[in-house]
């Protein structure tokens, strides 16, 4: 009776365990993405708050190492004209989140961003304009356990929306 008692218990203890497990690394597991979600779009909205407010240097900490360039680029575009514009618009860029599409892997993602009140920096010759609302979709990868943004060009809008 006593070895029957312990092996029922040994049963019992192992289906636990499994089930405990289960429970444990199983279920947070399913639905959830590399990393914290609340770092990916701290990281995606620090990111907007300083490129569209033309603080390139305050953007590179929230971009892969590979990204750089194309910050680098931006700032090198910036002329006397453009500081004088900046400074004289009343109100900066404000970005708000609207979408996370995460990528197949878990490892990437899409984040869209609505900006309102940005200077467009549409192409190189060009005057830069005030644009009142843009939509832009800013990729992200998921390294050395942050989630960054990874250009491959300078963030583009999708479309201006009309308010």
């Amino acid at each position: 009776l006593m070895k029957r008692r312990q092996l029922l218990f040994k049963k019992f203890l192992s289906i636990f365990a499994t089930f405990a497990l289960f429970i444990f690394f199983y279920i947070p597991l399913a639905g959830c993405h590399n990393g914290s979600e609340d770092q990916l779009e701290e990281t995606a909205d620090s990111f907007a708050e300083a490129y569209f407010n033309w603080q390139f240097a305050k953007a590179v900490p929230h971009v892969t190492d590979s990204s750089v360039i194309w910050l680098q680029y931006a700032s090198s575009q910036v002329d006397q004209e453009d500081i004088d514009s900046l400074r004289a618009m009343s109100e900066g860029a404000t970005c708000e989140l609207s979408d996370v599409d995460y990528g197949d892997d878990d490892t990437t993602a899409v984040v869209t961003m609505q900006v309102k009140h940005f200077l467009a920096m549409d192409s190189i010759g060009t005057s830069r304009h005030v644009v009142e609302a843009g939509v832009f979709d800013l990729p992200m990868v998921y390294q050395n356990e942050k989630w960054k943004v990874s250009l491959r060009a300078l963030p583009r809008w999708k479309h201006v929306k009309d308010d």
